[in-house]
């Protein structure tokens, strides 16, 4: 079992689980109930959500001067796609 600070493996994919069922949740709720303004608004904070942990990953490479697990990942693909979303969404609401 790999150790990163306090934290145990065990520990943060069992968070890593509860984060991707919420998430799912919601996408799926938003694919099921497209014209729901309160769903909506749900998917949309969830969006601004995702945005905000991609700058935790970015300001904790910074902080710690040394990779972080899911940088390029947040950089490159999930930042530019949920801003291209939230781009969409709040055109269309």
């Amino acid at each position: 079992m790999c150790k990163f600070g306090n934290i145990n493996s065990h520990s943060f994919a069992k968070r890593d689980v509860f984060i991707f069922l919420v998430a799912s949740s919601i996408v799926f709720l938003k694919v099921q109930f497209v014209d729901n303004k309160w769903i909506t608004i749900l998917f949309i904070s969830f969006l601004c959500f995702v945005l905000l942990h991609n700058l935790v990953h970015i300001i904790q490479t910074i902080i710690l001067k040394a990779y972080t697990p899911g940088l390029y990942t947040a950089i490159f693909l999930v930042t530019p796609y949920t801003v291209y979303l939230l781009n969409r969404l709040i055109y269309v609401f």
